[in-house]
């Protein structure tokens, strides 16, 4: 009997004894003692039934708990499981994924949980393709058991990727067709030289079948006198340590003439890296040489002229690529680059060097040299080159040449010399008419090409800079502060600007003239120009109104370096007519993106704001605009 029968409980001893006295009561007073008795035990036995029940609820609970840690400990071991699992519902929606199987299918778990992924509910092993998130596809092969999963009947699905396997069974097969229908001789040997195999091809080509070879001493005996003490050298040297050799060799196999044989061997090893055999492939290769000879005399007729010509082209190709590259350089820094790079290309099997003239001291100075033989200074004036005053091509006599000949090209364009070409061949023999042609040609067409991206490079300037100060122009600083904002809201990081006036610049135009107030700004257009990083961009505003702007920097930094750079004008001294000025002062208005705005017109203005407002406060200070709300 259970503990849970009321039988089993004090109580029901209780109800056994009450029983007995109601079943003996005979008077009415024992009748009523059975009411009262008989109404107390339905009380109790309410009481037990609800202690029944409770206990019953329990071992519910206790029941599901248990089930719920049982599937947890389940889970916790398919998670842990190398291969692939998924659990899908008899409809074949997903339930549970393991790390492998999210790593097989190339997908998270949440993308695969309550998916239906099409799985073939088969008790015996099949091979699917998975598609990954990528594209890959992959080959597994998959086993399925039922099983239960959350009281309710699911599929367990197993699956190990097979891909490599599948891939290793069809190279195999390949490989296997592939030797029997061979055009090529193949032979397996063991490690003795001994033929284990020969396909068809062999015995066409040497005339034996693998037993016959063996029984001659093997294919030492097939290969002519001169090659056979050869062939037995390689085989010793492959079974000693080294993996392949390919080479020709020549063979007399019976009833034919001598065949010469491109050969290949390569070793074979075990599992354990040991060398089982050798793989020998041979492809006769007699009627090829044949041709080849033939081939080679009539080639050998054309190679002059025709290397002639491919140097001739190579050489205009390379010219023409050297002057598209200049066409599209966008600085004289660029173009030295390119120059540096293509000049000893175009001038191969001579030495030499590029120079250019220098605007500042008018001196030839070199840019690049090539080849071994170098005789020239690195630096010399112009009038010492009689190029440069006389002929093309005269030889240079301001230096020593021993025995080499120099000669200069002048680069020339639009009534400008820019630089020389300077060519020194290895031995007194003057350059040939086409070698001078083309040099002359080379420094005709890149000397255009540099005058023109000289022009190109001054109109820039003028068009970005302001002439007076050196200072970008206002049309620079929009579109530059568009992109710097633009860039800022990308890498999320600070932008400083700062707005600067000159104070009191009207008195000193007003008192000392328009050329005093000229070398003011000109004198703090270079003082603030070399004041800033390179990453920064100085501009005039207009007037004496200068704005600067620094990627980067927070309001802080920005600050600071208005503090810096008020502090530097006040050090600035300007002679005017021999004479000093008077001390110069600048106000400062400081912003920062995104604090102040967003926006190159909100920037600005907040800037001017703060500009103003330094005015007001008694000019020469540096003021930071108001933070806007968010």
């Amino acid at each position: 009997m259970s503990d849970d029968s009321p039988l089993s409980n004090p109580s029901a001893t209780t109800y056994q004894s009450v029983l007995g006295e109601i079943i003996m009561a005979d008077s009415q007073q024992k009748e009523d003692k059975k009411q009262h008795l008989i109404a107390q035990l339905i009380a109790e036995n309410q009481q037990l039934k609800q202690e029944l029940n409770a206990k019953k609820l329990e071992i519910q609970q206790l029941k599901l708990q248990q089930q719920n840690d049982s599937s947890l400990e389940f889970k916790k071991i398919l998670q842990g499981v190398a291969d692939a699992l998924v659990i899908v519902d008899t409809i074949g929606n997903v339930q549970f994924v393991n790390p492998a199987a999210e790593k097989l299918f190339g997908r998270p778990a949440h993308d695969l949980l309550n998916h239906y992924l099409g799985l073939p509910v088969s008790r015996d092993p099949t091979e699917i393709n998975i598609f990954q998130a990528n594209g890959q596809l992959i080959v597994a092969e998959m086993r399925v058991a039922e099983i239960f999963w959350n009281n309710e009947t699911a599929y367990l699905a197993a699956l190990r990727d097979v891909t490599e396997r599948k891939k290793l069974e069809e190279t195999l097969l390949q490989i296997s067709t592939a030797v029997k229908s061979s055009s090529e001789a193949i032979s397996i040997l063991d490690i003795q030289g001994k033929s284990l195999y020969h396909n068809p091809a062999f015995v066409e080509l040497f005339g034996y079948t693998s037993d016959v070879v063996n029984e001659i001493g093997g294919l030492t005996k097939v290969f002519c006198r001169q090659d056979a003490e050869r062939y037995q050298t390689i085989i010793e040297k492959l079974t000693q340590g080294e993996n392949s050799w390919q080479g020709e060799l020549t063979i007399s196999p019976p009833n034919r003439k001598k065949c010469q044989l491109s050969l290949h061997a390569d070793t074979i090893f075990d599992g354990d890296k040991q060398l089982i055999g050798i793989v020998i492939t041979a492809t006769d290769i007699t009627e090829q040489k044949r041709v080849e000879k033939q081939l080679h005399q009539t080639n050998r007729k054309l190679k002059a002229s025709v290397q002639q010509l491919a140097a001739i082209n190579q050489d205009l190709l390379l010219l023409g690529e050297t002057i598209e590259l200049l066409q599209n350089c966008v600085s004289s820094e660029e173009s030295i680059q390119i120059l540096q790079r293509q000049i000893p290309r175009l001038f191969k099997g001579m030495s030499g060097g590029l120079f250019r003239l220098t605007q500042k001291n008018n001196l030839m100075e070199v840019i690049t040299t090539w080849g071994a033989y170098q005789n020239s200074v690195v630096v010399f004036a112009q009038q010492d080159c009689h190029t440069l005053k006389q002929d093309p091509g005269f030889p240079l006599t301001t230096h020593p040449h021993d025995k080499q000949l120099s000669l200069c090209f002048p680069l020339k364009a639009r009534g400008e010399t820019l630089g020389l070409i300077y060519l020194c061949s290895p031995n007194k023999r003057p350059l040939p008419d086409e070698k001078r042609q083309f040099a002359a040609t080379v420094a005709d067409h890149l000397a255009l090409a540099l005058v023109n991206l000289k022009l190109r490079e001054r109109l820039q300037q003028e068009c970005i800079r302001d002439p007076l100060t050196g200072l970008f122009n206002r049309r620079y600083l929009e579109a530059s502060l568009e992109r710097e904002i633009g860039r800022s809201q990308r890498t999320k990081h600070p932008l400083g600007i700062i707005m600067v006036d000159v104070d009191h610049f009207k008195r000193f135009n007003d008192d000392y003239g328009h050329e005093a107030g000229d070398a003011v700004l000109r004198t703090i257009g270079e003082f603030l120009q070399k004041s800033i990083r390179s990453s920064d961009i100085a501009c005039r505003y207009g007037g004496e109104e200068l704005t600067l702007i620094f990627p980067d920097a927070n309001l802080k930094q920005t600050k600071y370096r208005a503090e810096q750079l008020r502090q530097g004008i006040q050090q600035l001294v300007i002679d005017y007519k021999g004479k000093p000025l008077p001390k110069i002062t600048a106000s400062f208005g400081v912003v920062s993106y995104p604090q102040q705005g967003t926006t190159a017109s909100q920037l600005l203005n907040h800037a001017d704001t703060a500009l103003y407002q330094a005015k007001q406060q008694g000019r020469d200070r540096v003021v930071v605009a108001v933070t806007q709300p968010q």
